[in-house]
Order: structure tokens, then sequence, then C-alpha cells
């Protein structure tokens, strides 16, 4: 939350262990999104298969885990996400 615009990202679960989820809010495809992260290293796990079918205010929307991580990786990670796949 420290690192992603409120308007764009709405965060959950980040008290349930090992992963949070990001739901993007912004301007940016689904596609545009998963290229950026793919360009930048990052693997983002998309929500959007384990739907039968899309709600109609579905947003993309992501899976973060951060099991076996130190906390330099993961601060790395969000920023770099912040700045060079959302911005």
């Amino acid at each position: 939350r420290e690192w992603l615009p409120g308007t764009q990202a709405e965060v959950s679960g980040d008290y349930a262990g090992l992963y949070i989820i990001l739901r993007y809010k912004g301007s940016l495809t689904e596609r545009e999104i998963e290229t950026r992260a793919k360009e930048n290293g990052i693997q983002l796990r998309s929500l959007r298969e384990y739907y039968a079918s899309l709600p109609a205010d579905y947003h993309p929307t992501y899976l973060l885990g951060f099991a076996n991580l130190n906390n330099e990786t993961i601060v790395e990670g969000i920023e770099c996400l912040a700045e060079q796949v959302f911005s």
C-alpha cells in the first residue's frame, strides 16, 4: 500500500500468510501489466483463470507470493511493480 497508488491498487490478504492479492483498478490492461512485469523479471499469477465467468466489475487481480523471500527482495519487487509495471 505504501508504494502503489491507493486509487489504482487494492491490496487484501496481507495478514493471511504467504501471499497478498493485488487488484489493479488503473487504466492498464491485464496484457499490458503482464508484459511489463515479464520485461522486469516479475512473475505474476492472474486470478482470471479461477473464475468460471468473470464478474462485470472484474479488474486485473494477481496473487503475489512472498514465501522464501527476504524483506529486501520483497521491497525491491514491490518498488519495481510500482515504478516499472503500474506507472
